[in-house]
């Protein structure tokens, strides 16, 4: 199996290994949480079926606003 590996600038459409990998999770578990409907679905560009990035870094910021929520303050902090 090929490991995929993030190349800068980042594309803003990524194939799922490459969305798998921005997100930090493997092939499989990525494709599971697709097919669950828990990532943002793919575009379909003739052939292509990329994810867009900037639909993965909203999900990222609204499931980091959630745990935020649930996560007593530190006045310390």
């Amino acid at each position: 199996m090929r490991s995929e590996h993030i190349r800068y600038p980042v594309p803003r459409l990524l194939s799922q290994k490459l969305a798998a990998a921005y997100l930090g999770l493997s092939d499989r578990a990525f494709e599971g949480y697709w097919r669950q409907g828990i990532v943002p679905k793919p575009h379909r560009l003739g052939r292509r079926v990329p994810w867009d990035r900037k639909l993965l870094d909203q999900y990222v910021d609204e499931l980091s606003q959630l745990e935020r929520d649930e996560m007593p303050t530190n006045q310390g902090w």
